[in-house]
């Protein structure tokens, strides 16, 4: 799951495919997010597993751990 999320990194943020990516990474401190790219992300996301994610939930995601398990909870 961590290649397709650097793709969709990769297409929303311009983020290079060859980042070092683990569960612990920090969606906007270490990924330097800005609120509107990581809306781009979830959307992404969103798309690409066929899933529904909250509004109210998007907080609650700051992890690339935590958005994995999200989306496994969803499927």
């Amino acid at each position: 799951m961590l290649d397709i999320l650097k793709k969709l990194l990769n297409e929303t943020s311009g983020i290079e495919k060859d980042f070092s990516l683990g569960e612990d990474t920090v969606i906007s401190r270490d990924l330097k997010l800005n609120s509107l790219e990581i809306i781009a992300l979830i959307c992404s996301v969103e798309d690409e597993f066929d899933i529904s994610v909250d509004d109210k939930d998007i907080k609650s995601i700051v992890t690339i751990g935590d958005l994995i398990k999200y989306i496994e909870n969803r499927q």
